[in-house]
């Protein structure tokens, strides 16, 4: 399965950004599209990966830190039809039904999860209604 990553990255930084995805065997496409991000201003990069190559990706344009003063989008595509995206599959390292993309997890899991008045309502009726003793239970000597 591939993601693609799209990368807003300042003008000085896009030489490293590219050269990081180059380096990467799991890169399928490429894309560097200069000048064209207006916020944050910059250039943008475009690049169809292998899902287990989306992790360290991430945390090289971290390192870079595009995170900072970019932007990194990560989107799944549906369907590549091309050698090269083949090629990438085959050449990331392990294997892309087992791999996790954590920046994927960390942010799904920010957005699904939040402490509301109905929970806290639900869990306490539901801790209360556990703690009362059922009347069908007999108790032995």
């Amino acid at each position: 399965m591939l993601l693609q990553l799209r990368v807003t990255v300042p003008a000085d930084r896009t030489d490293a950004v590219r050269d990081l995805f180059d380096r990467c065997p799991g890169t399928a496409h490429l894309a560097v599209l200069p000048g064209v991000s207006v916020t944050p201003p910059g250039d943008m990069v475009l690049a169809d990966v292998a899902r287990e190559s989306a992790d360290a990706l991430v945390a090289g344009l971290r390192a870079l830190r595009v995170d900072r003063d970019g932007g990194i989008t990560i989107e799944a595509v549906d369907t590549a039809v091309s050698t090269s995206a083949e090629r990438a599959e085959e050449e990331a390292p392990g294997d892309g039904s087992d791999a996790v993309v954590w920046e994927q997890v960390v942010r799904t899991t920010a957005a699904d999860s939040s402490l509301s008045v109905s929970y806290l309502a639900f869990l306490t009726i539901a801790t209360l209604l556990a703690a009362v003793p059922s009347s069908t239970t007999r108790r032995s000597c």
